[in-house]
């Protein structure tokens, strides 16, 4: 009613206003209890928030708590207007910059059009709460990702409230001690180089670690890479991993690298890479990248769960007229159990097993969408034939007065029939192009390896780590088919495929068929050294599984392996340069008698080393 008001005064000329103000005043005294309704903010009133962002847009942790702030507000009762401020303290930690950026907020003098604050990381809930008597006095602050910054939870400050940093630490590993009922023993591989990584340390290893007496537990803290592989190496087959630190950073003078921080995407593809024993994490930014899964706390869910704090505190200014936190505690953190539906497959936990409610990401795709483009191109050429035999019948029908015109009609058939069989040859040309799996042995096909070697390659001399390629083959292979027959000699090399898929599970290894007796395998982030003992494996299994070939030295069926290695200084190494060296090993090992290993690192000029 005031601001009717007000509009009435600017806009009626000044003798009119004269004339009529004292019959308006007593029209606002008779509508008084109208008047007190009006005064109170209506559900369609503006509302103005500040976000605060730690960081920069492009960064996915905040991206992800701005989008569900935004969504949140999008569909709450009114309008709530969000501007958002970037502080950028993942690029910029000055504190010059900090100052400089209060007092731009203090120059717009818009603190009284801000109904609330939500902030979000440790560096914006320092920010806001060292300047809220400068910028925000006696405004509510919602802070949410307040993982770093736990004495806010602990504060007396009655306009301060939030999302709290995620408490059950244990619950994940008891999820992972019932998936894997035989586990005797943990590892924490954790740092401390990052506030919020040592938190999650501290807490696990006080609050934590002592409630497992039941098991082994070993932690490692800022371990390098060389370090953490030989200890992952050593453990007992029924042990779990647990990552606690989002990135790992490259110690320069241990791991051989220039000094950085790996990626949280490259953190959990290496760990991973280094062992098959199962491994799970605290950090959401891992899953996707070789872990089998854990409970988290996105992004997503934090900014949700913060605007939905912020709605209930505008809502209760509408109703009270003031906003108040002392009703409003802090929530703990929604988080919501992840897996990898890949990765619990490798491991041998089927999907059923996992608890109800658990995000499941990499299901199994239905093979008929994989191959919907080549059916759909079927059923059209299928069509397309029922319908030219069709139209050819009606036709012949129709001009069925003489025996040439029917003669004419069935050679157009015969002709079509013909040009619909090409197609459908190329179609199945197609779908055994677009396959990456070797029908007889079930590894991976030619085309396939080809396909890996190069991105393998490419990703070890970026990386600057070591890469080796065993090439194996069937000794006396043509001699074995003359003897046994093409059928009996398939079922051997389906049995030589088993084998060596049981003796190679990492799931960064590629092994393939290549036809003609022969297998290769591409071992990331292997050394010659380490690629020797998994020929070693082979050998020895080969020799257990004792395939009869009664034409061979030994009277069983044996390979001969041909090795080549870069150890992760190589520049320039192409595909056909390692297969060629690989092949000239194996060739090297049959030359030799068969039944052994050769190899060569492909960056010197060592002579190759030979083991039964």
């Amino acid at each position: 009613m005031k601001t009717l008001f007000k509009k009435w005064v600017a806009r009626t000329p000044y003798f009119f206003r004269a004339c009529n103000a004292r019959g308006l005043l007593l029209s606002i005294v008779a509508l008084s209890p109208f008047n007190a309704y009006a005064n109170t903010p209506s559900p369609s009133d503006n509302k103005h928030v500040l976000y605060i962002n730690s960081y920069h847009q492009g960064y996915a942790w905040s991206d992800d708590i701005e989008k569900g702030l935004r969504d949140t507000f999008a569909a709450a009762r009114g309008t709530i207007e969000v501007s958002t401020i970037y502080l950028d303290s993942q690029r910029y930690t000055q504190e010059a910059l900090t100052a400089l950026t209060a007092d731009m907020v203090a120059l717009k003098k818009n603190e009284k059009l801000i109904d609330l604050i939500v902030v979000s990381d440790a560096p914006a809930i320092e920010f806001a709460l060292d300047n809220q008597a400068y910028l925000f006095s006696r405004k509510p602050i919602v802070a949410t990702s307040i993982g770093d910054y736990p004495s806010i939870e602990k504060t007396s400050d009655s306009s301060i409230t939030g999302i709290s940093a995620l408490a059950d630490y244990k619950a994940p590993i008891d999820l992972a001690l019932s998936l894997h009922p035989n586990t005797q023993s943990i590892v924490f591989a954790g740092s401390k180089k990052a506030q919020h990584n040592q938190r999650l340390l501290d807490t696990i290893q006080v609050d934590v670690i002592p409630r497992l007496s039941d098991y082994a537990v070993k932690t490692l803290v800022d371990e390098p890479l060389s370090s953490l592989q030989s200890t992952l190496d050593a453990q007992p087959s029924n042990t779990l991993v647990f990552l606690l630190s989002d990135t790992f950073l490259i110690n320069a003078e241990l791991d051989g690298l220039n000094s950085a921080t790996y990626s949280p995407a490259e953190t959990a593809r290496i760990v991973s890479s280094m062992t098959n024993l199962p491994v799970y994490s605290y950090w959401h930014a891992h899953l996707g990248h070789g872990i089998i899964g854990g409970q988290f706390a996105t992004g997503f869910s934090q900014g949700k769960a913060a605007a939905q704090l912020a709605v209930s505190l505008l809502e209760n200014q509408f109703l009270t007229g003031s906003i108040s936190t002392e009703d409003y505690p802090f929530k703990p953190a929604p988080a919501a159990l992840f897996f990898d539906a890949e990765v619990t497959a490798k491991h041998g936990i089927s999907t059923a097993s996992l608890p109800n409610g658990a995000r499941i990401i990499n299901p199994p795709t239905p093979i008929w969408q994989v191959y919907k483009t080549e059916v759909l191109v079927t059923l059209i050429v299928v069509f397309a034939l029922i319908s030219a035999v069709l139209g050819f019948f009606l036709l012949t029908r129709r001009q069925n007065d003489t025996i040439h015109h029917i003669s004419d009609e069935n050679s157009e058939l015969n002709h079509a029939l013909d040009v619909n069989k090409e197609t459908l040859d190329i179609v199945e040309h197609q779908l055994e192009e677009v396959t990456t799996v070797d029908p007889l042995t079930g590894l991976s096909n030619d085309k396939h390896f080809n396909n890996m070697l190069d991105k393998e390659l490419k990703r070890a001399t970026r990386y600057k780590t070591s890469l080796t390629l065993l090439l194996l083959t069937f000794d006396d292979y043509s001699d074995f088919v003359g003897v046994y027959g093409e059928s009996n000699a398939e079922k051997q090399l389906a049995k030589m495929g088993k084998m060596i898929a049981t003796s190679c599970q990492r799931s960064s290894d590629l092994l393939a068929y290549r036809g003609k007796g022969s297998f290769a395998i591409i071992l990331p982030h292997t050394k010659c050294d380490n690629a020797l003992i998994v020929c070693e494996k082979l050998h020895d299994q080969l020799k257990k599984e004792a395939l009869p070939f009664d034409q061979s030295q030994t009277g069983m069926m044996t390979i001969s392996i041909g090795v080549s290695s870069m150890e992760g200084n190589e520049q320039n190494v192409f595909p056909d340069s390692m297969l060629s060296l690989s092949k000239a090993m194996c060739e090297e090992a049959q030359k030799y008698g068969g039944n052994v290993t050769r190899s060569a690192l492909i960056s010197t000029d060592i002579a190759p080393n030979t083991s039964q």
